[in-house]
């Protein structure tokens, strides 16, 4: 039998005692009282909620993690210890590492909810004194201890094999008694988010708004502006403290998208104001790009040693250590100029530019509707990488595939800033197509930065034993990276020439109607 098939769980008002509520059941039972316990539980997921969103709590209780389903289900237990946050990799080997690490991916798991809970086990007894029923009263605070939220109490009623009757009177006599039952929706973990605040899965790093048909410019740029500076604030605080690299990840595609949005349509506002914001957003790209750039060549050394023969893995590791203590300095520039008044007076003159608590933020044109002109925006982008695209040869230079890449960026950003002005179904058909070319674009170019970096890595090396066998490893990658590069440009004929067809022209053409 199922959890929810074996026990039946009811609200309980937080003044009552527990003498008060076995008054209700005092007519059909007797009791026992077993002694009060008391535990905490720890509540992981990733902090776009990686675990949640495939089905799966995790939860520490004492020594012991517990993987379940969202519906109560205990699917794995294994020994370990955490702290605040941790990754998959610091878990035992086991059932429950595996499950994990196939749904959090390299994102670290972070405390998300904490509950202090007290529970007081009532045995019902029948005439021969044997337990025919449990029930469970069970008080918790959410949050961290002595400070948290209270959550409304809880009445547990276990049903014990062989006493059918007997549970489903009990469960009988709560409902009369108005004891009102709660659903899947409604356990310690679910009302223990909702008094923190919080609830499960509020917070994605896919970028999702509504914009209504005849919404102007100005309320567009409100609504994207606020939206994306509302990323950026709720990942800070994990860019700060280096949690994993995907915070400074959705960070800095959140100001690309600023960027994105404000390139495509500054005619259409304040020029003076627009040129600071860019020039903002440029900086910030420019200050957070080295550690990100280095937290990709971390995030692949498995990938580079597959790459290279055995001999060469203890260059490798010096190389990568090389690298570890290049991102400590560059971490360290960054986190000085995120924390700078420069980068707080940004935010505050973009939330403020963008009137928060007053009207759209003021376009040339107040009247000027956002749709024909994101249509036409984006009409203009497909026609360029048509264009572009079609003029690519094996003889082109790399620098057209970047700029490709580029423009195929512009366009993704635009289609999903303007995503709810089109059918769902057919849009979400054309933006795959894109994905497919811009992954074929974007492997180019990460290979093209990858060899930039062993080039010029290569080059800064000293005179040293130590240094031979670093430039051994990075010659060995050099050459796998070449062939690997001619292979992605190879596929890119064939992969344009699918997204170009004359098919997905007519049916892009179709949805921009």
């Amino acid at each position: 039998m199922s959890r929810r098939m074996n026990s039946r769980e009811f609200a309980a008002d937080r003044q009552i005692s527990t003498d008060r509520v076995l008054q209700n059941f005092a007519a059909d039972f007797d009791f026992h009282e077993k002694p009060l316990r008391k535990a905490n539980e720890y509540y992981y997921d990733t902090f776009d909620w990686r675990l949640y969103n495939q089905g799966y709590l995790l939860k520490r209780v004492g020594k012991y993690f517990y993987l379940s389903s969202t519906e109560g289900e205990l699917l794995f237990k294994e020994a370990g210890v955490a702290g605040k946050h941790f990754f998959t990799w610091d878990l035992n080997e086991g059932p429950l590492r595996q499950k994990v690490e196939s749904a959090a991916g390299i994102r670290a798991l972070i405390e998300i909810l904490f509950l202090k809970k007290s529970s007081l086990q009532i045995n019902f007894l029948n005439k021969d004194r044997k337990t025919v029923v449990r029930l469970f009263h069970e008080h918790v605070q959410a949050g961290n201890g002595a400070e948290g939220e209270d959550v409304s109490p809880v009445l547990r009623i276990v049903r014990m094999r062989g006493y059918e009757k007997d549970f489903c009177k009990a469960v009988r006599i709560a409902e009369q008694k108005d004891f009102q039952e709660l659903t899947n929706g409604q356990t310690f973990f679910q009302r223990g988010l909702t008094a923190i605040g919080r609830q499960a899965g509020d917070y994605s790093s896919k970028f999702e708004i509504f914009l209504e048909q005849d919404i102007t410019i100005g309320q567009a740029l409100n609504r994207i502006g606020l939206n994306l500076i509302e990323t950026m604030d709720r990942v800070y605080s994990g860019v700060l403290q280096d949690i994993d690299s995907e915070f400074l990840h959705d960070f800095r595609v959140a100001s690309r998208r600023m960027r994105s949005f404000l390139s495509q349509f500054k005619k259409s506002f304040p020029a003076d104001k627009i040129a600071f914001f860019q020039t903002e957003l440029k900086w910030l790209g420019a200050m957070t790009g080295p550690v990100r750039d280095l937290d990709v060549y971390l995030l692949m050394k498995e990938e580079f040693k597959v790459m290279l023969p055995g001999d060469l893995h203890p260059g490798l590791e010096e190389f990568f250590i090389d690298l570890q203590t290049m991102r400590v300095e560059k971490f360290e520039e960054m986190k000085q100029g995120l924390s700078s008044q420069r980068y707080y007076d940004w935010n505050a003159k973009w939330k403020s530019f963008l009137q928060m608590n007053g009207d759209p933020v003021p376009a040339q044109n107040d009247e000027q509707l956002c749709r024909p002109l994101a249509l036409k925006k984006i009409r203009k982008c497909f026609k360029k990488i048509l264009k572009d695209g079609r003029r690519i040869n094996q003889h082109s230079p790399d620098e057209e595939l970047h700029r490709l890449r580029i423009q195929g960026k512009k366009l993704r950003y635009l289609i999903e800033f303007f995503r709810s002005f089109f059918d769902d179904e057919e849009i979400e058909y054309f933006r795959k197509q894109l994905k497919k070319l811009q992954n074929n674009l974007g492997d180019f170019n990460d290979i093209s930065v990858q060899l930039e970096m062993l080039a010029q890595s290569r080059q800064d090396l000293p005179r040293s034993k130590r240094s031979i066998a670093i430039a051994a490893a990075i010659g060995g990658l050099v050459t796998h990276l070449n062939a690997k590069q001619e292979e992605v440009r190879e596929d890119f004929t064939d992969v344009f020439a699918v997204f170009a067809s004359d098919e997905n022209i007519e049916r892009f053409y179709s949805v921009l109607r």
